[in-house]
C-alpha cells in the first residue's frame, strides 16, 4: 500500500496520487504536499507560453550544460526582463502575450534549475541576491523615488563620523603586526605643546627606533581637496610623524592626489560592497514515476523467438529497438515506455497496471547485441510505481557585506569583514 511519506495515510490512487507539473507522482497526500510546496520543498516548475520558443541562450540543451552558478545567473537575467517600474511608479512584470519570449526564458531557466533539485526558496533567494550584486534592485529602488517603505538592501545603513573613524581604527588593527594601534589620541604639538587630535594613530619599533604613523579619517560627500590634503601634511609635521595616511569614504580630487604624492602622503577609500559566496549545499530529490516491471512480446510467428540465444545476459531496454516491417529503425523499446509511463502519470491510473501497445501492420523488435529480429503483433508491459532518491550537491549564492579598502596610489584592493 503506498502511502504519504509525512503522516503515513494510506493513499489511493488515483485520486489521491498528487503530480507536479513535470508529471512525476509525489509521494505526499494532497494535503502534506501542499505544506511542503508553501515552505518550497517540492519543486515547482513555471509554465511557458504554448507555440513560443525561448531564445537561443535558454534552449534546453545550452542550458543543461551550464555550470549552477551560471545557470542561476542566467535565471536572474531572465528575471530582469520581466519586470519594470509602470507609469504608476509601481513595479510590474510585462505581459506574456506581448513577450513571450522572455517568460519562456524565464521558465526554461527555472524548470532546469527546479530539476536539478534546486528548491522554490532556493531560487528566490538565488535571484535577489544575484540581483542585489548586479544593482538591479538599487536601480527598481531609484526609479521608484527610492521609497523608505522599502530598502532593496537592508544591510546597508548610514555611518557616522565616528563610526567610520573606528572602522578605520579596527581595519589597521587586525592587520597590525607588533603595532600599537589607538583610535581618538591625542598628542602634543611639537611648537606649541597644546594637544592635537589625530583620528587613528601606529606606533611601532623598529631596529632602535620608534616610529609614529597617523591615519585621517574623512567621512564625507564630497571628495577631499588639496587644501585638505596640505592640512594633514602640517599636522604630521606638528605631531612628529613618519607616515601619513588620509583614509575617506569619498574620493580625492587632482590636485589632492598630485599634493599627496609629492610628499609621500598615502590616499585610500574605504567603501561598504556587496560580495558574492557560492556555497554548497545537498539537496534530496525524490521521484515517483511508473516504472516497466515485467515486458512481454507477442510475435507474428509464436515459435518467433526460437532463434534467439539461451543462457543468461545482461540487457537493458536500450538493446531493444523497433523497426517497421523494412527494417528501417523507428525507436528505442527505452523511449517507447517512457512515453508510456509519462501518459500514465499524466492519467493518475493506479499501481501496478499493464498496458498493451498494439502493432498494425506488425512491427519488428530487433536485438542488437545478438542480430536477432522478430516480428511482433503487440507488447505487454506491467508498470509499477518506482520511488528513487537522488542526493546532490548545488550550489547558492551568498550575500555578504564587507568594506573595500583600496589604495588610490598602487590600485590595490582588500576587502574586510569589519561588523
Amino acid at each position: 500500500m503506498l502511502a504519504c511519506r509525512d503522516c503515513q495515510a494510506p493513499l489511493q490512487p488515483p485520486s489521491d496520487l498528487v503530480l507536479n507539473a513535470r508529471g512525476n507522482c509525489l509521494p505526499f497526500c494532497p494535503k502534506c504536499a501542499t505544506r511542503r510546496r508553501n515552505r518550497g520543498e517540492i519543486p515547482i516548475f513555471s509554465q511557458s507560453v504554448a507555440g513560443v520558443m525561448p531564445d537561443p541562450e535558454y534552449d534546453t540543451e545550452v542550458l543543461t550544460g551550464l555550470s549552477d552558478p551560471d545557470l542561476l545567473k542566467r535565471l536572474e537575467q531572465a528575471f530582469e526582463s520581466v519586470l519594470y517600474v509602470n507609469e504608476a511608479q509601481k513595479i510590474s512584470a510585462v505581459s506574456p502575450r506581448e513577450r513571450p519570449e522572455r517568460w519562456n526564458n524565464f521558465a526554461a531557466a527555472w524548470n532546469e534549475a527546479t530539476a536539478r533539485g534546486y528548491t522554490q526558496a532556493d531560487l528566490g533567494g538565488a535571484i535577489k541576491n544575484l540581483a542585489a550584486t548586479r544593482g538591479f534592485l538599487n536601480e527598481l529602488h531609484e526609479k521608484l523615488g527610492k521609497p523608505e517603505s522599502w530598502n532593496p538592501d537592508p544591510g546597508q545603513t548610514d555611518t557616522t563620523w565616528k563610526q567610520f573613524e573606528q572602522l578605520v581604527g579596527k581595519l589597521h588593527a587586525m592587520n597590525a603586526e607588533n603595532c600599537i594601534v589607538t583610535v581618538d589620541e591625542k598628542i602634543p604639538d611639537r611648537t606649541t605643546s597644546t594637544p592635537r587630535q589625530v583620528d587613528v594613530t601606529l606606533r611601532f619599533k623598529k631596529s632602535l627606533y620608534d616610529f609614529l604613523a597617523i591615519v585621517e579619517c574623512r567621512h564625507q560627500k564630497a571628495a577631499v581637496t588639496i587644501g585638505d590634503v596640505e592640512a594633514f601634511i602640517k599636522k604630521l609635521e606638528d605631531v612628529r610623524g613618519h607616515k601619513g595616511v588620509i583614509v575617506t569614504s569619498s574620493g580625492f580630487d587632482r590636485g589632492a592626489v598630485a599634493k599627496a604624492e609629492f610628499h609621500g602622503i598615502e590616499l585610500c577609500t574605504l567603501s561598504r560592497a556587496i560580495h558574492l559566496d557560492w556555497r554548497e549545499h545537498v539537496r534530496e530529490i525524490v521521484r515517483s514515476f511508473p516504472f516497466p516491471d515485467e515486458v512481454t512480446f507477442e510475435p507474428v510467428d509464436p515459435g518467433g523467438f526460437s532463434n534467439a540465444p539461451t543462457g543468461h545476459a545482461e540487457l537493458s531496454f536500450g538493446d531493444f529497438r523497433l523497426c517497421d516491417p523494412t527494417g528501417r529503425d523507428v525507436e528505442h523499446l527505452a523511449s517507447l515506455f517512457s512515453r508510456l509511463s509519462l501518459q500514465l502519470m499524466k492519467q493518475r491510473l493506479a499501481m501496478p497496471t499493464q498496458v498493451t501497445v498494439h502493432f498494425d501492420p506488425p512491427a519488428v523488435i530487433r536485438l542488437d547485441p545478438y542480430a536477432v529480429s522478430v516480428p511482433i503483433k503487440a507488447i505487454k508491459v506491467v508498470f509499477v510505481l518506482e520511488t528513487r532518491t537522488e542526493r546532490r550537491v548545488i550550489q547558492q549564492p551568498t550575500v555578504t557585506h564587507r568594506y573595500d579598502y583600496r589604495n588610490v596610489g598602487t590600485g590595490e584592493v582588500r576587502s574586510f569583514d569589519l561588523e
